[in-house]
This record gives C-alpha cells, sequence and structure tokens, in this order.
C-alpha cells in the first residue's frame, strides 16, 4: 500500500522541527498520529499529532524507541480518536539529521522496511538540520519517504502483512518482542537485497476538521527535560557503584551534578527561552487578529444595521403606498352620480343616513 501524498499540520511541523533543532550532536525521533484516507483512487497520510520519544539509544546517529513508548503513544491514538470522533493511530515515525543530508541511509531505508512490515501506510520523515549553505545561512530540509521491496526484499516484506501498529500494541510485551525480532531476522536474511528509498510528495496545510493545537510543542519541552533528568539519574547510579574513595565519589557526584547544571542551562537557553518567545509572539499575532475580527464584527453590524433601516424604511414606504391607493379608490366610490332624470344626486354612506333620509317619503 504505496502512499501518494502527505499532508501535515503547520503544529505537526512546528513541533517536529523544534525537537529537531534541540540538539546537534545526536539524532532525535518520534511517532506520528493520524489517518490514511483514499483520495480519489490514491492514499494519503493525514498527519495531525506528532509525539516524541526519549532516547533509549543516545548513539551519535542511531534512534529508535521502545514498545512501552509505542504501546502508549498507541493508546494515546485511541484517547485522540474518542475524544475528538476522528479515526487516528500510529501512521508513521520521523526523525532528525544533524549536519548530514536529508536522504535517509540504508539503515533508515531498512528500518522504514520493518515499520511497514507491521503496516503498509506507515511512512517516515526525515528533518534535515544545521545545515549551512555555500550563503552562509542555515538550511532547514525535510524529506517524506516509504521503502520499496525487491528480490528477496519482497518475501521478508510480507511476513507481517495485515499486522498494523495498533494491532501490536495491543499484544503483550513478550509477543511484541517476539515479533520483532523475527521480523529483525528475516531482515537480516533479506539484507543483501535491494531495499529502495520511495520519496513522497509533502504538503503543510490546516487541517479544517481538526482544531488546532500547540499541546505536543509544549510536549516537547517537558519530554526534553524529562529525558535529560533521566540520563543524569543513570549517570550519577553509575557513578556510585564504582569502588573509589569518599573524597574521588564526591569529585565524581560534583562534576556530574556540575555537567547536569550545565544541561539544563544550556536547555533554558536553545529551548525554552526561543520556545516561549514564540508563545509569546504567537499571543501578541492572536491580540492583533482579536482586534481585526473585533473591528470587522463593528463593520458588519453597522452594515446589518443599515440595512435593516433602509428595509424598515421601504417597507414603511409600500404601506403608505397602499393606504394612498386604498383612499383613493374610497373616492372614486362616492363619486356624484347621474339618475335617468338627469338630476345630479349625491350618494350619502349608509353610517351617515338620519332615520327620514333612511326611509322613503310616502
Amino acid at each position: 500500500m504505496s502512499l501518494s501524498r502527505v499532508v501535515i499540520t503547520p503544529e505537526v511541523f512546528l513541533t517536529c522541527i523544534t525537537h529537531a533543532l534541540s540538539t546537534e550532536a545526536e539524532e532525535v525521533m518520534g511517532l506520528l498520529l493520524g489517518d490514511i484516507r483514499g483520495e480519489e483512487g490514491s492514499l494519503v497520510a493525514h498527519i495531525r499529532r506528532a509525539v516524541p520519544q526519549i532516547r533509549t539509544d543516545r548513539r551519535k546517529d542511531r534512534v529508535e524507541t521502545s514498545p512501552e513508548q509505542m504501546a502508549a503513544c498507541s493508546a494515546l491514538a485511541e484517547h485522540v480518536s474518542s475524544s475528538t470522533g476522528l479515526p487516528t493511530r500510529v501512521v508513521g515515525w520521523y526523525h532528525s539529521h544533524p549536519h548530514i543530508t536529508v536522504l535517509p541511509s540504508h539503515v533508515d531505508v531498512n528500518t522504514q522496511a520493518m515499520y511497514q512490515m507491521l503496516d503498509e501506510g506507515f511512512i517516515g520523515l526525515i528533518f534535515s538540520v544545521f545545515n549551512s549553505a555555500p550563503s552562509k545561512e542555515q538550511t532547514i530540509q525535510v524529506t517524506a519517504f516509504q521503502s520499496l521491496p525487491g528480490g528477496d526484499a519482497a518475501a521478508a516484506a510480507g511476513l507481517l502483512q495485515g499486522v498494523s501498529s495498533d494491532d501490536l500494541a495491543g499484544l503483550d510485551l513478550q509477543t511484541q518482542e517476539a515479533l520483532r525480532a523475527s521480523a529483525a531476522e528475516h531482515m537480516q536474511e533479506a539484507s543483501g537485497a535491494s531495499w529502495h528509498r520511495k520519496e513522497v510528495p509533502l504538503a503543510v496545510l490546516q487541517d479544517g476538521s481538526n482544531p488546532s493545537t500547540l499541546s505536543d510543542y509544549v510536549e516537547v519541552q517537558k519530554m526534553l527535560l524529562a529525558e535529560e533528568q533521566a540520563a543524569h539519574q543513570q549517570h550519577k547510579a553509575s557513578s556510585s557503584n564504582h569502588n573509589s574513595s569518599s573524597v574521588h565519589e564526591a569529585l565524581l557526584q560534583l562534576h556530574d551534578s556540575a555537567m547536569h547544571q550545565q544541561a539544563l542551562l544550556q536547555h533554558a537557553e536553545c529551548v525554552l527561552a526561543p520556545a516561549v518567545a514564540a508563545m509569546r509572539a504567537l499571543s501578541l499575532q492572536a491580540d492583533v487578529q482579536e482586534q481585526q475580527l473585533q473591528e470587522d464584527n463593528k463593520r458588519l453590524q453597522e452594515l446589518l444595521d443599515a440595512q435593516l433601516a433602509a428595509a424598515a424604511a421601504a417597507a414603511a414606504a409600500a404601506a403608505a403606498d397602499i393606504c394612498t391607493d386604498s383612499d383613493a379608490g374610497n373616492g372614486a366610490a362616492s363619486a356624484p352620480l347621474i339618475d335617468l332624470a338627469g338630476e345630479t344626486t349625491t350618494e350619502v354612506p349608509a353610517s351617515l343616513r338620519t332615520n327620514d333620509q333612511a326611509q322613503p317619503a310616502s
């Protein structure tokens, strides 16, 4: 099931870019929520949420997520589906390429192929950041891709066909690991085969069916802080296990605390401060838009009042014309009459006649 197009919201794009720019030393990743629709005979992936993942492998050129995080993301997708009424599931993943090309590596293509074994419509996004153009300007490149099998890779691709990521999340962790291990084994057997990269057209458009939200953008900041805290605690625990003197252990703890404080300050300066500035700018923009909408509403109300007054005046004029025509008709009925004797008489209304006039003379 090859996709023909991918559509992401501006909020998803902002979340992914912010996450990718959070570090230039390591790659980061996250999962994408949305649904896949058939449009005019083609399949289009609509992505409405981006969920950053805590790195379980902090190597420079490796990213991966844990089964627990995948299950939590699937649970979030179910919650979004029930709360919004929009079908939502895990439909893709994204990761960053700091200081390298936006094109996926062979590891990325194989990882994407493994995901597509679980869900044929799965999509991958790559954000290439911290690259300088010849003009010394920083550039950001984005691509969407899928893996196409060839040769023995086609047989490996059919291993878990029909098993979606949501189905996998519903299984226990032991079964998930067994399925992943089996897929990885078949992937290794098919490593000599050719997996081809297919670039999928990508568009950033607002989804009218889903209200815009910056919750994922805020979640990036929380996740980065939690990730740093977890790394500090892990390093602190590993340092305390070493057999060393109390002085050496104290120096290690002091060094770890200093490095942790430095990381927190860097996070505040490079991530939180720009995020707060961006939120303030968005707030000011929203205030300006609100003022413009209020002015437009006032002008429209004035125009509506003027039109209602004109309509009321036209209705009053029409009613006056009708009364004038009615009076003219009554006047014509009381016009003088000529009898057969040639004498002119005037017809007196019955309500004004006296008794003498009402009875003919004998």
